[in-house]
């Protein structure tokens, strides 16, 4: 059975050839000669050809997304939902395909060990199934170990069986699968699960007493009550556990201790016997809130927790020392509960902005008024930062988003701010948002596609206003970026959260929300891409949704990516 048909156009004939020899040095079956054409005929199982297609890779580049056979292959394979997408250029694609659901290959020079071959690998995988049979039986990975899907690991009896007597059993890359390749796969795990099935599979091995510390642990983790600082304080530090919590658990529960927010304000109070100690402590607490945030930040942060508006939720991040610094803003996010992702019909809504669940935001955090500017990048820069000196297209800096920034960019400006400010290892530090906190903030206590309602118009964000979303009526489109704060604010008091460019969030890509965290923290997984929120200048509205959501390896860099600056208080 053919498992992939590659559809491309004639002037990038090189690409998909290499593509089918990488797909196939995975396991994979391919097909790509441009005599044949993935029709109907081929997509599904018919008496003529009892073996059909399992999926369509679509090569979108500026002649492809013109040539008529492939635009009909890749809506033939749409319609019967075998169709990936991946992008050799930045292009718009045709009407009725969205960028957002692509994953990039621009600049691919045929190595085949590349991040986004491996994000495709991981595509197929999710399709295809992750294991495929070499011709003498023994079990390949079909992609890296570091694209290894999140959750528990399934040990099956024929797996089982295989770890036992195959002496070579080998990975996609070809490194011996003994224990310690199935340790280093679940060893940051948080699922009790994954150490079940390992001391299961591997009673013996040299890994198994480690297994059994994070087991007991993880089950002692499972009856804290994670509301409460004190019973996790405990946690962390009681002494019997002797070498300690495990790292990854570790720097779980002492984020769930974070986010304890205005309870570890008020722990001290509780705790009073009288109103005098409880006046004293609150007192400590506020003139501690004052000494990190200054008397601005302490006055924002008790202006959102008393549900003030948002013009008295907003204070400067202010450097004296550093010359041209813009004192960028920023605004207190309230706590509060929402429904994140898609609702049920929802026009252009994406399979992986579902299922919508509620998220419970239990503590207020800081978040940018704008997107970091080039003003904020240049003069962190001249201060003697490490940041590359990125490319502003010929629009104009100063006011503008920064773009052409990295993930890994932004984590290292995000890293200079921090060292600057003496917040490096703080629980208090700048950051990135994390998907949830990003969309709470975005939506502003709205259920609607848009902040703004059921459609958005270009007088309310920075798109494609050729293109019209629901009852929305087509504009201006600018082909650029536009100066932060061109456009309305929303009910938080925060700009462009629509719109202009997409946004760095802290989480790993997951493909949907099955399994998301609950409570505001960032998702991570043990794969490159990271998320992307908010849409772009070039994009069409129904990318620029609330629940809309994209991913990007961390290394890539684009004139439509930026990002938010966020911060506990």
């Amino acid at each position: 059975m053919t498992d992939v048909f590659i559809s491309f156009h004639k002037e990038r004939r090189a690409h998909a050839e290499r593509l089918a020899a990488t797909l196939e040095a995975h396991g994979y079956e391919t097909c790509w000669d441009r005599e044949f054409s993935a029709t109907p005929g081929l997509l599904n199982q018919t008496e003529a050809k009892p073996e059909p297609l399992q999926i369509v890779i679509v090569l979108w580049c500026s002649a492809s997304v013109r040539s008529e056979p492939v635009r009909s292959e890749a809506s033939h394979a749409r319609s019967r939902s075998k169709l990936i997408e991946v992008y050799l250029e930045w292009v718009e694609p045709p009407p009725g395909f969205e960028p957002a659901q692509g994953l990039p290959l621009v600049n691919w020079s045929g190595e085949p060990e590349s991040e986004g071959v491996y994000s495709l690998l991981y595509a197929l995988a999710e399709r295809l199934g992750a294991r495929r049979r070499s011709p003498n039986g023994i079990s390949l990975l079909c992609r890296a170990p570091a694209l290894a899907p999140a959750g528990p690991l399934q040990v099956n009896e024929q797996e089982r069986a295989d770890l036992q007597t195959a002496p070579e059993l080998i990975t996609g890359q070809g490194r011996a699968l003994r224990s310690e390749a199935r340790w280093a796969l679940i060893e940051k795990s948080l699922a009790v699960r994954d150490y079940k099935d390992f001391l299961e599979a591997f009673p013996g091995a040299p890994e198994a007493s480690n297994a059994q510390r994070h087991l007991r642990q993880l089950e002692d983790w499972s009856a804290v009550d994670h509301a409460s600082p004190h019973e996790i304080s405990e946690f962390l530090d009681d002494p019997s556990r002797g070498a300690g919590v495990f790292a990854h658990l570790g720097s779980h529960a002492r984020s769930v201790l974070r986010r304890s927010g205005i309870a570890r304000l008020t722990l001290a109070q509780e705790l009073a016997d009288d109103e005098r100690a409880r006046a004293e402590a609150e007192d400590r607490a506020l003139k501690a809130l004052e000494a990190r945030l200054g008397r601005e930040g302490m006055r924002a942060v008790l202006a959102a927790l008393e549900g003030k508006p948002a013009s008295e939720r907003v204070f400067p991040v202010r450097i004296p020392a550093l010359a041209r610094w813009p004192k960028p803003r920023m605004v207190v996010i309230p706590p509060g509960r929402f429904l994140m992702g898609a609702a049920t019909g929802e026009p252009g809504a994406a399979e992986a902005e579902f299922p919508q669940h509620e998220v419970v935001i239990s503590y207020a955090f800081a978040l940018g008024q704008h997107t970091v500017t080039f003003a904020e990048w240049d003069a962190a820069r001249d201060s003697g930062a490490e940041l590359p000196n990125l490319a502003d297209n010929g629009w104009g800096r100063n006011r503008r988003p920064v773009i052409n920034v990295s993930w890994e960019g932004a984590t290292a400006y995000i890293a200079w701010l921090n060292e600057r400010f003496g917040l490096s290892g703080k629980y208090d530090a700048f950051r990135l948002p994390s998907e949830a906190e990003w969309e709470y903030a975005c939506r502003a206590g709205t259920v609607t596609a848009f902040h703004f309602g059921e459609t958005i118009t270009a007088k309310q964000a920075n798109y494609n206003g050729h293109q019209a979303y629901g009852d929305g009526h087509k504009g201006a489109y600018h082909e650029k970026t536009m100066p932060v704060g061109s456009y309305p604010a929303n009910e938080f008091g925060l700009h462009d959260m629509h719109g202009n460019i997409w946004e760095w969030c802290a989480d790993s890509w997951h493909y949907n929300y099955a399994g998301a965290p609950e409570d505001g923290s960032v998702w991570e997984g043990d794969h490159s891409p990271r998320v992307l929120r908010g849409g772009s200048w070039v994009n069409n509205p129904v990318n620029l949704r609330s629940a809309a959501r994209t991913r990007v390896i961390t290394s890539s860099q684009g004139i439509i990516n930026g990002f938010r600056l966020a911060r506990t208080v």
